[in-house]
């Protein structure tokens, strides 16, 4: 996947820019990211590598993590409740083994006197937008990802990854909480389609004989 990726890319533009114009983190890029942030240490690693882990995994737009709370979470049903933003849907989302595990472990950990699930230290108040954005830019530069990424990269990730693994726009769309399909639309321009020679002649075996 890298590969192709990175022939999408423009000349003269960093990694991580691609000719449909989406910032988008492939496989191998986001196992960089994410081996970058568990070298991190104590609390820190577990919290940062769970809200980064919910923003990939859920294409969380960076307000979105920022402003997840405690009452969102249901870990009996491994769900998180995303609240709409930027005209988008309220969903109630299934999350995988591994991130449940790890929510478990931070809702153990994390301060318990405010409701919110990525608690900041002034105030009672959560962790800013901006933090988060310094906080994946430092990751990403760690990890040697261009600094034209940003968390949003995170969204288009999964988006993309979705249309290379035969999501139509619609499951996209309804993954990632849009109202409209066709603004999923544009990651299929990115995706590295997984059709092979092999798998095309058997739907048209028949046919063309």
């Amino acid at each position: 996947m890298a590969k192709t990726a990175d022939r999408q890319r423009k000349r003269g533009r960093p990694k991580g820019t691609t000719r449909p114009g989406i910032k988008y983190l492939t496989q191998a890029e986001l196992k960089g990211f994410f081996e970058s942030v568990r070298k991190m240490k104590g609390d820190r690693r577990l919290r940062d590598d769970l809200a980064y882990g919910l923003a990939a995994f859920l294409g969380l737009r960076v307000a979105e993590l920022a402003s997840l709370k405690v009452g969102d979470i249901d870990t009996s049903a491994g769900q998180v409740r995303v609240k709409a933003l930027k005209n988008g849907l309220t969903m109630t989302q299934e999350i995988s083994p591994d991130l449940l595990r790890k929510t478990k472990a931070w809702l153990a950990k994390r301060d318990k006197g405010t409701s919110w699930l990525f608690p900041g230290r002034v105030d009672g108040r959560p962790i800013s937008v901006d933090r988060w954005k310094a906080g994946f830019k430092g990751y990403a530069r760690s990890a040697g990802l261009s600094p034209s990424l940003s968390v949003h990269s995170l969204r288009h990730s999964v988006a993309v990854m979705m249309a290379e693994n035969g999501a139509s726009p619609i499951k996209i769309a309804r993954w990632l909480r849009q109202r409209r399909t066709s603004s999923a639309e544009k990651y299929f321009a990115a995706a590295e389609f997984k059709e092979t020679g092999r798998q095309m002649a058997g739907m048209f075996r028949g046919i063309l004989s």
